[in-house]
C-alpha cells in the first residue's frame, strides 16, 4: 500500500516554513544545521511542503547518508520540524481524528 501526501493546510513554501521554524535555536550553529538539512530534504525529494512529504520519502533521504550519525541526525531534525509543522497548523492533524485503542476494564473479582 503506497502512503499518499496530506492535504495541505500551509500555503507557505518550504524556505518560509523553515525561516519561521529556525529562529527558536538561540545557538546560530543548530539553527544552521536545521536551516541546511531542511532545505536539503525539499530540494532532495522536490516537495514543495511538509505536506508532500510521505514516510518512504523521507526514510529513503535519511537513509541516503552514508554514517549511521548523520541518518539519526537527519531523522530527528526532520521529526522535530515535522511535529512543530502540525503544533503550528501548517499540517493537518490527522491523528486527531483517529479513535484510540479499547482497552477491556481491569476485572475485579
Amino acid at each position: 500500500m503506497a502512503l499518499r501526501p496530506l492535504p495541505a493546510t500551509s500555503a507557505l513554501v518550504p524556505s518560509q516554513l523553515i525561516a519561521e521554524f529556525a529562529p527558536q535555536y538561540a545557538n546560530p550553529v543548530t539553527r544552521h544545521q536545521y536551516e541546511a538539512t531542511l532545505m536539503a530534504l525539499f530540494e532532495a525529494t522536490g516537495a514543495h511542503g511538509p505536506a508532500e512529504l510521505t514516510e518512504s520519502t523521507v526514510l529513503r533521504w535519511c537513509g541516503s547518508a552514508r554514517a549511521n550519525n548523520t541518518v539519526r541526525s537527519r531523522l530527528s531534525q526532520v521529526n522535530t520540524f515535522l511535529r512543530w509543522c502540525l503544533r503550528s497548523g501548517h499540517l493537518p492533524d490527522v491523528l486527531g481524528s483517529l479513535p484510540g485503542p479499547k482497552i477491556p476494564a481491569a476485572r475485579r473479582d
